[in-house]
């Protein structure tokens, strides 16, 4: 995943969250939907991020929509 609140830095826009009323658009590495049903089926999903709680919390629901799996644990360095 590649994030930023810039629109333009992004090679396209798949998606976007909303941490504290700013706008985080939320661009996919290509084959991640293909990756994550794949594995999801065999395996736990865990994501980490040494990002703070919140920020995490919000791109894995994003994710999550997005290509229809669960994480089983999501875990942040800040917790």
């Amino acid at each position: 995943l590649k994030t930023s609140v810039f629109a333009k830095e992004l090679p396209r826009n798949d998606a976007h969250l909303y941490l504290n009323e700013l706008k985080v658009y939320v661009c996919y590495r290509r084959h991640l939907s293909t990756f994550l049903k794949l594995t999801s089926a065999k395996f736990e999903l865990i994501a980490w991020t040494p990002a703070q709680e919140a920020y995490t919390r919000s791109l894995v629901e994003v994710v999550e929509r997005s290509h229809g799996v669960k994480f089983a644990h999501v875990m942040s360095h800040c917790n």
